[in-house]
């Protein structure tokens, strides 16, 4: 993205005008100075409320755990379709970024089968990939399509390295790449759902996802989550009918 001159007459009227919403002013930014959103720092800075530096771990634990006992027969039955579909290991664990930049372990059900790798003796094609078999079946694409190959987060949640709302948990080596590691979206917790999954937009491009995620940090309250959480059913069901 190019640098804009000051003469550029689209930014006078932005300077003329204002925003006052702190995305708004992020996006500014951007558009002023050219900055991608992947690298910038941006301007959303987290309210050390009470309930965002102590409620919000509070409300995780109670509720995460009346969910998981809730969810218990669900989480069963999707185990029982994974080990019937894929087979053992159960669990899917994954390196994501957490609070504040630190790694942890994502958990989720296995949703596909591990690429068979064929050594061939003649030194020409050692460590070959040969897809044999596909490697996801009906009941793994399920559980994929209804995200309950997802639920295991919930035990992320009751152990401390998610929120039951938050940022997306991104992978990694892609928030590596994307500059994405030490980011103001990282001041709180990642969480199992979030603005970036209840909203319409959750298809677009990365600085979309940022954006979503930084608007949340800013709001980060009891209410927000609590409409956030109440969302989510109707946004995975949305998105299994597009």
């Amino acid at each position: 993205m190019a640098v804009l001159e000051p003469s550029n007459p689209e930014l006078v009227q932005r300077r003329k005008n204002p925003p006052t919403d702190l995305l708004d002013l992020y996006r500014l930014e951007q558009f002023e100075h050219g900055v991608d959103a992947r690298t910038y720092p941006g301007l959303a800075t987290l309210a050390p409320t009470w309930y965002a530096t102590k409620g919000k771990r509070i409300f995780d634990v109670v509720v995460g755990v009346i969910l998981a006992i809730v969810m218990m027969p669900l989480l069963a039955l999707a185990a029982l379709v994974v080990v019937l579909s894929i087979g053992r290991p159960l669990f899917y664990r994954q390196l994501r970024v957490g609070e504040n930049g630190r790694p942890f372990r994502i958990i989720k059900y296995r949703t596909m089968r591990p690429e068979p790798i064929i050594d061939l003796t003649d030194g020409k094609a050692v460590g070959l990939v040969v897809d044999v078999e596909p490697r996801t079946t009906f009941g793994s694409r399920l559980l994929r399509s209804l995200s309950l190959d997802e639920l295991p987060q919930i035990f992320n949640v009751i152990r401390g390295e998610m929120s039951l709302v938050g940022p997306r948990p991104e992978v990694w080596g892609i928030a590596a790449h994307e500059g994405l590691i030490q980011h103001p979206r990282n001041q709180v917790k990642p969480g199992m759902t979030g603005l970036w999954q209840i909203s319409p937009e959750r298809r677009g491009d990365i600085i979309d996802g940022v954006e979503l995620d930084l608007s949340y940090v800013q709001r980060v309250s009891l209410q927000t989550d609590l409409a956030i959480l109440l969302r989510t059913p109707m946004a995975v069901l949305r998105s299994d009918t597009e």
